[in-house]
């Protein structure tokens, strides 16, 4: 499965320099860029629904719930068959609420 990554921004963080974990729960997330304002992290392997927690210098924030979906879905494609630059639409489930929610396709596999 892609891994799938998150952003979350708390104003309470004890400032100074990155020393601590984001946690799903329980599980804890790869960090990709820590700041005082924001983090943003993958979602580890196995995380399922419940708290969000950040622990920093030995001192955890509240948790916030943080929902896992599943892998998007298709069910169809229409056109199934189409020139090199056509458009085609892709149907099924999962694939985000709005297009910046959504990753995008360049093109199919031959």
């Amino acid at each position: 499965m892609a891994r799938r990554e998150a952003r979350f921004t708390w104003r309470a963080l004890v400032s100074g320099p990155w020393n601590g974990q984001v946690l799903f729960n329980n599980l804890v997330a790869s960090v990709l860029s820590w700041t005082d304002t924001s983090i943003e992290v993958y979602v580890p392997s196995g995380a399922t629904t419940g708290p969000v927690t950040v622990v920093k210098s030995g001192i955890s924030s509240p948790g916030v719930t943080f929902t896992v979906e599943g892998p998007p879905t298709v069910s169809g494609i229409e056109p199934t068959i189409g020139n090199v630059n056509s458009t085609f639409t892709v149907t099924g489930t999962g694939f985000g609420a709005t297009r910046a929610a959504s990753r995008s396709m360049a093109s199919l596999p031959e």
